[in-house]
């Protein structure tokens, strides 16, 4: 995000703002195709912190498999399957 609002202070002109938030896939898209928008990389940093929790939850999965700690493991993997279907239902 700080690198979007870098390249936002220093672009000449004014941004463009898109009336809708983008579609995820259209943010990755922008990011691999090679153009620097400052608002797409702001979108994309918003988009990691928002799949930070994913990221968090399967760590956690994966160190209690390897304690051997059956419990948490699916305690872990039943929290990962509620933010699973949060994450379906809000782009629906």
């Amino acid at each position: 995000m700080a690198l979007g609002l870098a390249l936002a202070w220093s672009s000449p002109g004014t941004l463009r703002l898109p009336s809708e938030n983008p579609h995820p896939a259209d943010v990755f898209h922008s990011l691999l195709s090679g153009s620097l928008d400052p608002v797409m990389v702001m979108f994309a940093g918003l988009l990691c912190l928002m799949l930070t929790p994913f990221l968090r939850v399967l760590t956690a999965a994966a160190g209690f498999a390897a304690e051997k700690d059956r419990t948490f493991v699916i305690v872990a993997l039943v929290v990962f399957a509620m933010l699973l279907g949060e994450l379906v239902f809000s782009l629906q």
